[in-house]
This record gives structure tokens, C-alpha cells and sequence, in this order.
């Protein structure tokens, strides 16, 4: 019974420091990237929406994080102007931006495992309405050295 009682108190312990731990590089990565926003909006656009991912893109068994972002128009609007990620690396609880990616389609982030970013592609069909893209491609990307690089492999 007391060894039951201790694995159960050992293990909501664990969980609660991961949770922490995660909550607080979210919030890392969130401060980082509106530091420099500015770096990745294009003429007339402004960060219309952005979300962090976590988990493990250096291969060092540390979760990082990637910012997903999209750009609107700067003055209002909806309209879709681009999109891109931002890679931070977790170096003991310090953060730093490895690499930006923008790539010229549109896409999601879907999630980072086994050290990928599984991304879906959007492209449009030719009856779709705008905004609406309903072809998805599933791509996965790595990092390697400082640039995120298609893998061909699952």
C-alpha cells in the first residue's frame, strides 16, 4: 500500500513538473517570437494569429519549440497574406531561434515527433471557394544544422 502511494505520488509529481516545464517554454518561445515579429511580416501584413508546438527538432531529447504564424492584412481584414514557422532550440530552459522557414504554400502544423515537423500542405482544387483549400499533402521536415529540410521519409 505505501509503495502503491509513493509510485502514485512519484508519478503526479513527474507529470506536474513536464507540465510546468512545457507551460513555461511555451510562454519562452511566445516572448521570443514578439520580440522580432517584425522580422517575418511582409509589406502591409501584420501577425494575424500564431501558435507554439513543442517537442524534440534537435535530436538532443529536449523539447524545443516552433512558432507557427500567419500573416493578415496589417489595417484589418482576414485576407491571407503567408504564413511560416519559427525554430527555437531548448538549450537547459534558454531558448534561441535556430532558423525561419517561409515557404511559398500554404500550409499547417500538424505536430513535431520522432524529431520531425509534420506539416500538412494546403493547395486548391479548382472549384474551391478562396480560403477554402481542400487538397492536403502531408510533408515532414528536419532540421539539420541550422535549416529545415524536407525529409522524404516518414
Amino acid at each position: 500500500m505505501k509503495i502503491s502511494l509513493i509510485l502514485l505520488i512519484s508519478s503526479f509529481t513527474f507529470a506536474f513538473n513536464l507540465i510546468a516545464q512545457t507551460t513555461d517554454l511555451k510562454k519562452k518561445a511566445s516572448k521570443e517570437f514578439n520580440k522580432n515579429y517584425t522580422k517575418f511580416q511582409i509589406k502591409g501584413s501584420g501577425i494575424g494569429y500564431n501558435e507554439v508546438f513543442l517537442g524534440d527538432m534537435t535530436g538532443d531529447g529536449k523539447i524545443d519549440a516552433v512558432v507557427y504564424y500567419a500573416l493578415t492584412p496589417k489595417d484589418g481584414g482576414n485576407a491571407f497574406l503567408g504564413n511560416g514557422i519559427v525554430v527555437y532550440a531548448n538549450n537547459n530552459g534558454i531558448i534561441k531561434e535556430v532558423t525561419a522557414f517561409k515557404p511559398n504554400f500554404r500550409f499547417i502544423v500538424k505536430e513535431i515527433m520522432d524529431n520531425k515537423l509534420h506539416i500538412i500542405k494546403l493547395e486548391y482544387a479548382k472549384d474551391d471557394a478562396p480560403d477554402f483549400p481542400s487538397i492536403e499533402t502531408l510533408k515532414y521536415f528536419i532540421l539539420k544544422g541550422n535549416k529545415l529540410q524536407e525529409s522524404i521519409t516518414y
